[in-house]
């Protein structure tokens, strides 16, 4: 009996932390409450008059929000691809996720452009030394690039990104919230 109640006690500790772990993690909680109903109330709606997806929206939302799971799980349902969450990815802390996501993408002009912005991010999250990284992994792509003019003008816009790299980013980014 003793052994049972201390497993309960122990069980009900783990549980409370894992609770207010949660809950401090929840940055949004009315927000995706809205959210979640705004998706579940789409349901059967394809797209918008604008030609829009209303799941695209509800998973960009999310991502914005910091809610990576809903915003997977919605984008999953929407047929997008997943590197649209490289850049929500790369702010909330799964960059190996983003950069997973991104280096499977086939296009190298595309993957390049998406890995010059999560560099962007980076930099302005100021986390210079990841944000070279990026870059270098973005000339690698540039270099495969089949067409000439593009090739050129993606190399032009990474070595534009290396020259401000050192600098203070004007306007920091943050996961944290500041209303």
């Amino acid at each position: 009996m003793l052994m049972r109640n201390l497993a309960l006690l122990l069980y009900g500790l783990v549980w409370t932390s894992v609770c207010a772990r949660a809950e401090a993690l929840d940055r949004y909680p009315e927000i995706r409450t809205i959210i979640l109903e705004a998706e579940t109330a789409s349901a059967g709606i394809t797209t918008l008059a604008d030609g829009s997806e209303p799941l695209s929206w509800a998973a960009d939302l999310y991502a914005r929000a910091g809610y990576l799971e809903d915003a997977s799980r919605a984008l999953t349902k929407a047929g997008a691809p997943p590197e649209q969450l490289s850049a929500a990815r790369a702010l909330y802390g799964d960059l190996d996720g983003a950069l997973k996501a991104v280096t499977a993408m086939r296009d190298p002009e595309r993957r390049t452009t998406r890995l010059t912005g999560l560099a962007g991010i980076l930099w302005r999250m100021e986390d210079q030394a990841n944000a070279g990284k990026v870059l270098d992994e973005a000339e690698r792509a540039a270099m495969t690039i089949p067409n000439l003019a593009h090739r050129k003008l993606q190399l032009q816009i990474i070595a534009q990104s290396r020259e401000v790299l050192p600098n203070e980013p004007p306007v920091p980014l943050s996961p944290t919230p500041h209303p």
